[in-house]
């Protein structure tokens, strides 16, 4: 069976129809097509509120995670966001047509 590229996952997750791939894959697609971007680790720390106060305790650290911002652009992708996963499809469809008006296929 043929290996899916990531541009291949990418348009299918923008359809609804698979997983997004990681934001470290994206990242070498993109250095691949001479694109410029930045990767770095990113931190999400997760506050609750109980009675009127914020608090951060040991159940609700944070997240860790990948930031991805595409130069020259609006597409900020941060997988420790707490609505990444909710988000993504939208991520990819705007990537997909970034890389449409790139005429990259």
């Amino acid at each position: 069976m043929a290996k899916i590229t990531t541009l291949q996952k990418l348009k299918l997750k923008a359809d609804g129809c698979a997983r997004m791939p990681s934001l470290k894959r994206i990242s070498r697609m993109l250095h691949d097509y001479n694109i410029p971007h930045t990767l770095t680790e990113s931190f999400n720390t997760v506050e609750h509120k109980t009675k009127g106060r914020n608090y951060v305790n040991h159940r609700h650290i944070g997240r860790d995670g990948y930031f991805l911002h595409i130069d020259g652009t609006n597409i900020r992708l941060n997988t420790s966001s707490s609505y990444y996963s909710f988000d993504s499809k939208g991520y990819a469809q705007e990537i997909v047509e970034y890389l449409n008006e790139k005429q990259i296929k």
